[in-house]
């Protein structure tokens, strides 16, 4: 760390990490996005359109984010107070962006089990889901930064905003709780997708698996949260720097969103599936566009061993109607 001519030591700041951190989101973000539009060239469905909406509002985010970091974030409080109103209108805007971008994401996951059995079992379920995600994710991004006019301070500043932006902490707590529940609810819903197949338990355990590669989202976004609340504590016994600490936060927010979208493809992927020996997601009949199959799932219930069309793209599993 650099020192002035006093002696004293001066954090040289995380601007750099914000920007290196931000543009690998972004590319990571984007080539994941291009990956599933030409995997699924062929089978493209309501999941896949939904996840292009979830991949533009995430570039909005990120947008927002590069724009904080014009306006002074990763530098120290001292060098951008006289910043503070830009910096904290780009700050609200990177904070509702993200939100809606995390609940898209949300979506398309529902809408891609709502299109797996959608020609066996009725998608009510899936429909209630996907409007009360859709309202929750409105509902957060209203609740994080209603009555926070960015003329009254700098936004992550939570400590400060008692009067001017009150219980944003609790604001936050609030949507980190239901961004947790409703990530729980995707990891749940898989359990109830394969509960009827026909198939070995183990094989069952294998498809839950794959679609819990989006678990690390609850991780990230408690660890986002805990952040998010040193930022409410920052006067005494020990103050920290609010603007440094506010990047941290701002990177995590990057980080969960972009894993939250890049397991959107990870559970579509066919070669990705295929590693856990399911041939679950990419498999598909001609002329099944709109629809998945589960596929190579029911062991020796296909007579022949395996010949024909399943030799390429997998059997179709039997599915309980009863």
């Amino acid at each position: 760390m650099p020192t002035d001519e006093s002696g004293l030591v001066h954090h040289l700041g995380y601007a750099d990490s914000l920007n290196v951190a931000i543009s690998i989101c972004l590319t990571y973000t984007l080539i994941f996005t291009c990956v599933r539009i030409h995997l699924r060239r062929s089978s493209f469905g309501a999941d896949d359109v939904v996840v292009i909406f979830a991949t533009i509002a995430a570039m909005v985010h990120f947008a927002t984010s590069y724009a904080c970091l014009t306006a002074g974030l990763g530098k120290a409080y001292d060098m951008i107070k006289n910043n503070i109103g830009q910096l904290s209108s780009t700050a609200v805007a990177s904070a509702v962006t993200f939100i809606l971008a995390l609940y898209i994401a949300k979506i398309a996951a529902l809408v891609f089990l709502m299109r797996i059995q959608s020609k066996t079992r009725n998608p009510r379920l899936y429909v209630v889901l996907i409007a009360l995600y859709t309202i929750l994710g409105i509902a957060s991004a209203i609740v994080v930064s209603a009555g926070c006019p960015s003329s009254s301070g700098y936004y992550w500043n939570i400590a400060a905003n008692i009067d001017s932006c009150p219980g944003e902490e609790a604001r936050w707590q609030v949507m980190t709780a239901l961004d947790v529940i409703s990530e729980a609810i995707l990891l749940v819903l898989p359990v109830h997708l394969v509960w009827s197949l026909q198939m070995p338990q183990k094989r069952k355990l294998m498809i839950v698996i794959t679609f819990w590669t989006r678990l690390p989202t609850i991780p990230l976004s408690i660890i986002r949260q805990t952040y998010t609340s040193h930022l409410a504590s920052s006067s005494s016994p020990h103050p920290v720097d609010i603007s440094l600490a506010s990047t941290l936060v701002t990177i995590l927010m990057a980080i969960e969103l972009t894993y939250a979208l890049i397991s959107c493809t990870l559970t579509t992927s066919k070669n990705f599936t295929d590693g856990f020996s399911t041939g679950f997601g990419m498999g598909h009949m001609p002329g099944a566009a709109e629809s998945y199959n589960l596929s190579a799932v029911g062991g020796g219930s296909s007579s022949g061993g395996g010949t024909g069309t399943g030799s390429k793209w997998g059997y179709r599993s039997q599915i309980a109607t009863g």
